[in-house]
């Protein structure tokens, strides 16, 4: 991965400039131990931009400092919008406990996460009036496969309140139907499972 630290002007360079090579463009094989100063940030590329000119894949603010960040970005950065659409943000110390976690894996229950996901899709599909199988997109746009991802990522048995809040506003905010089964239905076989 490559990085580069700096104040926010570095951005507004790398988008300014299609063929941008910064010059202190540092590389690494692990995430960076980053302190940054209040309006510094790092930008962080999977491949090397001097190559593959492209926006940063993270910008990394100052704890504390996203939603300023995301602010000074939505009045400054009009290029690209939205914003976040095309770049993740995060603070330093949420890249630190990512980078500390280890890889997402659901064990011996990756079976029964499949299953779960798969029952799901078909339940709805069904209920939709669908013909045949569902599709992948029907399987990825399941609440079933969200948890899964929450399972996988060991954050679910302590996070399932807030992601089944967050499921049906975004659900609500897209004006999508409730569909069948509900969401407390689909959390019981995922409560057994997180035991």
């Amino acid at each position: 991965m490559w990085f580069l630290r700096g104040s926010r002007k570095i951005i507004l360079d790398v988008l300014g400039h299609a063929r941008y090579a910064p010059k202190n463009i540092q590389r690494s094989t692990e995430v960076p131990q980053i302190d940054l100063g209040e309006n510094d940030i790092c930008l962080i590329w999977v491949n090397e931009p001097r190559r593959y000119p492209c926006l940063p894949e993270i910008v990394v603010v100052p704890n504390g400092m996203t939603r300023d960040f995301l602010a000074w970005a939505a009045t400054f950065i009009s290029l690209v919008q939205p914003f976040t659409a095309f770049t993740r943000v995060l603070d330093a110390q949420t890249l630190e406990s990512y980078s500390r976690a280890s890889a997402p894996t659901m064990g011996d229950f990756e079976s029964a996460c499949a299953g779960l996901v798969i029952g799901e899709a078909l339940a709805r599909h069904q209920t939709a009036g669908g013909q045949g199988n569902p599709s992948r997109l029907t399987c990825a746009s399941t609440y079933s496969y969200v948890l899964a991802r929450g399972f996988a990522l060991r954050v679910l048995a302590h996070n399932i309140n807030s992601i089944a809040t967050r499921w049906t506003n975004a659900r609500k905010l897209l004006k999508q139907p409730n569909g069948r089964p509900d969401t407390y239905q689909i959390e019981i076989p995922w409560r057994v499972l997180v035991r």
